[in-house]
Parts: structure tokens; C-alpha cells; sequence
């Protein structure tokens, strides 16, 4: 793996360390794979392109753009840039990650519980219909835990006048030869009858309803949340030169207008702005070309600023400064790049700006390069 920094020199060297910055997009016609590790860095991002091979060609969106996240024994870990489930744990045992498309599989060890996947509704539907052991114990009045049998069976048992009977799924408790219970204990509080009336009643969601000896309980089925409803990612760039916007030290906001993918719609072209749709620890990339009009020209001092107003996580009174260490070109062409990785709250705004003083510093003398030269990208890399 090389080192892409543009002076030959890391920007970050002189913190002991040599990341790469920014990471290096690519885009093949496949998802990526464990093998996927050579001349690749931890960071880099992946397209997904194969929908372009279509007809009509798609391109791509939610799920296809991935990280490598780390490169263990020739393994590579890439995980794709959307949010929603990302592992499973259970009473005992490790958390079970999902695969390359985060899919966990879920089964059943108990006899006659199938567990089927429902992608029209979005959820997982467990059917008991064919019978089994179920039940893991009883609580009695003096909390004493009454476990199954090795067939998994409860025995319910009448006392004092009180008898018990069954059918298919019902037991049915008869106290007509016993006297009235008389006050009925609950988790708050307890509950005394009215000539012999007992109000059951639903809270919340919960409802209930009686008929004949039996009354029911219902609780709404939990909505699964779809996977890719917490995708935010975007990347922008300046599609033409905008010529003497600084050069006397004036902070130029860019404009970046054109968008290469918007996952989430989070940037406002409008605007210029990316606004954090959730609280989560976001990553940007930057690049910024400045264009002096002449071969080989020297910026006497330039600083890009991603600026966050208000941020109450972003230090140095909510704008991140990154000096330049400017790299010029024999077209007189003058470039940075940056990475920042940052927690947001949700509603903070994110935008990108330069300054830096040409020759005398007197006049605005320098342009901001367009194309691909001055580009914008994030993404929420974790939900908070």
C-alpha cells in the first residue's frame, strides 16, 4: 500500500502516523470482497457499479458504497455505508455480526417453531402453530418459580373448591364452588372487585378484549425497521473555475453544485450546506484547488476551514483550520486535501471554505479550480 499524499510527505507525519488522505474512491462493477486488500488502505471507499450494466442502467445508491474498515491475515473487512442492524446478541455467547450484506440469519432449536421472512412487510414472523416447549416457568402468588417438565408441561392445579380444565390451548379455572377472591395483586398496586366485577383494562398500545370466560390481551407487533432507512452519504463537487474570490485573505465560501450521489438527500445545493440528520460521529473529505493564473506560483499562506457553527463537539470555536501546505503545479494550479472525522447533533450544519493572500496579498488575484479538482464528500460513519 502506498503512501497518495501529494508533497511525498503524510499530512499527519508529523503525529507518528501515516494515513492516507483522503481515502481513495474507487468504482468497480462488483461488491467488494474479503479479497479485496491489495493497494487498498483502511478507509477507502468502494462503489458498487454493476446497475450501470443494466437497461436501463441504475446507479448506484443505498448499499452500494462500502469502507474498508481493517486487513486482518490477508482478510479484509469491508462494511457497507448504511445504518440499521449491524449484530445480534443472545443471553449467552459473543455478538453474531452480519455478512458482507449484513444479513444475520435467524433459526430455531425448538421443535415446531419456524421463523419465516416476510420482505413485503419488512419483518420476521415466528409461527408456533405445530406445538412445543415454549414455556420456560410459572410464577405463583408466593413467587415461587414453577418450571416446565421434561416434555415441557405445567400442571395447573385447583384448590379449595377451585377446579381446572383444558381444551386445545385454554385452561379454564372454575371457582364456583370456591368463595370470591376478593383483591387481586398487581406489579403497582392491588386491584378489589366491585359486586364481583373486575375491570381488565389496555394501556398504551395494549388492548383488551373479553368474551364468554376469557379475556385478551393484544400488544401491537413491533415495525422492523428497514435496513438503509439510517443511510447518509453524499458527494459534491465544483463544476467550473470561479476566477478572483480571494488572494487578500478573504474566507470564500465554495459552492460546490453539482452532485455525484446524495444518500439521504442531507445536502443542499441550495445552500451549499450539509445539515446532520442524526446525532452520530460523521466523516469529510475535501479537496480544494486554487489557480493563481500563473506557472508556478507561490501562496504566501492559505487555510481551508469545515466549518460548523454551533457545533457543540467541534473544537476551536466550532471550525476545524487545516494549514496548508500548499502543492503547485506548472500550470500555476494550487492544491489540499483534507480529512476530519467529527460528532455532530442532529440539526448542526456543515460547509467548506478557503482563504489565502497571493503575491503582495493586495488583491483578489486567485480562483477556486473546478471539475473535480475542488470536491466534497461524508458520511455518518455511527449513530449516536
Amino acid at each position: 500500500m502506498s503512501d497518495r499524499g501529494l508533497t511525498g510527505a503524510n499530512t499527519l507525519a508529523y503525529r507518528g502516523v501515516r494515513p492516507s488522505t483522503p481515502p481513495n474512491l474507487v468504482m468497480h462493477p462488483r461488491r467488494p470482497t474479503v479479497n479485496d486488500y491489495l493497494s487498498f488502505c483502511v478507509g477507502d471507499i468502494w462503489i458498487d457499479s454493476s446497475g450501470r450494466l443494466l437497461t436501463p442502467p441504475v446507479f448506484p445508491g443505498n448499499g452500494d458504497v462500502y469502507m474498508l474498515t481493517s486487513v486482518a491475515g490477508n482478510v479484509a473487512s469491508w462494511v457497507p455505508f448504511i445504518g440499521g442492524l449491524m449484530s445480534l446478541s443472545g443471553d449467552i455467547g459473543a455478538h453474531v455480526h452480519g455478512d458482507v450484506n449484513q444479513n444475520i440469519q435467524l433459526t430455531s432449536n425448538i421443535g415446531n417453531l419456524t421463523i419465516t421472512g416476510n420482505p413485503g412487510a419488512n419483518r420476521l414472523e415466528f409461527d408456533s402453530s405445530g406445538g412445543g416447549t415454549f414455556v420456560e416457568k410459572l410464577i405463583s402468588d408466593d413467587f415461587v418459580d414453577v418450571l416446565p417438565a421434561g416434555a415441557g408441561q405445567i400442571y395447573i392445579h385447583g384448590v379449595n373448591g377451585i377446579t381446572t380444565t383444558g381444551f386445545g390451548s385454554t385452561v379454564t379455572i372454575d371457582g364456583a364452588g370456591a368463595s370470591a377472591l376478593t383483591t387481586y395483586t398487581t406489579n403497582a398496586g392491588n386491584a378489589v372487585p366491585a359486586a364481583n366485577v373486575l375491570n381488565v383494562l389496555g394501556a398504551g398500545s395494549a388492548v383488551t378484549t373479553g368474551a364468554g370466560n376469557t379475556v385478551t390481551i393484544t400488544v401491537p407487533a413491533i415495525p422492523v425497521v428497514p435496513l438503509g432507512a439510517r443511510d447518509y452519504s453524499f458527494s459534491v463537487y465544483l463544476a467550473g473555475l470561479v476566477n478572483n474570490v480571494t488572494g487578500d485573505d478573504t474566507h470564500y465560501k465554495i459552492l460546490f453544485d453539482t452532485v455525484i450521489f446524495n444518500i439521504g438527500a442531507c445536502y443542499n445545493t441550495g445552500t451549499n450546506l450539509f445539515t446532520a440528520p442524526v446525532n452520530g460521529i460523521y466523516m469529510f473529505t475535501a479537496s480544494v484547488t486554487l489557480f493563481s493564473g500563473s506557472a508556478l506560483g507561490t501562496v504566501n499562506f492559505g487555510d481551508t476551514y469545515l466549518e460548523c457553527p454551533g457545533a457543540a463537539y467541534v473544537p476551536g470555536g466550532a471550525i476545524l483550520r487545516s494549514n496548508l501546505g500548499w502543492v503547485a503545479d506548472d500550470a500555476g494550479h494550487h492544491m489540499n486535501e483534507d480529512t476530519y472525522i467529527i460528532r455532530l447533533n442532529a440539526g448542526d450544519t456543515v460547509y467548506y471554505t478557503v482563504n489565502a493572500t497571493y503575491g503582495a496579498g493586495a488583491a483578489k488575484t486567485m480562483g477556486v479550480g473546478g471539475g473535480t479538482q475542488t470536491a466534497f464528500a461524508g458520511a455518518l460513519l455511527a449513530s449516536l
